[in-house]
């Protein structure tokens, strides 16, 4: 509940972990990598009701995301732009709404 980001990594943030946290009604992402920030691994975590993105990862490489809950967001569940290697295993989206 925060007026930015839930959780965010930026400027180069790397070989983080982030597991079993939730990030809900925020004003911009629940979760969100950017700006070469790699080589993380987001495990188990749920992102709801955020006024953009579940998770949204930009200008990364190498991370990982597994396990993870996104619903009810106001665009994607899971956005994932000019982001190389990423690696998406076993997570749920549902009722985003993308636009």
């Amino acid at each position: 509940n925060n007026s930015q980001y839930g959780f965010t990594l930026q400027s180069a943030s790397s070989n983080n972990t982030i597991t079993n946290n939730t990030a809900f009604n925020n004003s911009l992402d629940g979760f969100n990598l950017q700006a070469n920030s790699n080589s993380n691994n987001l495990s188990g975590n749920i992102a709801y009701n955020n006024s953009q993105h579940g998770f949204s990862l930009s200008l990364t490489s190498t991370n990982s995301l597994s396990f993870n809950n996104a619903s009810n967001n106001s665009q994607r569940g899971f956005y994932i732009q000019d982001s190389n290697s990423t690696t998406l295993v076993g997570n749920t989206a549902r009722n985003n709404t993308p636009h």
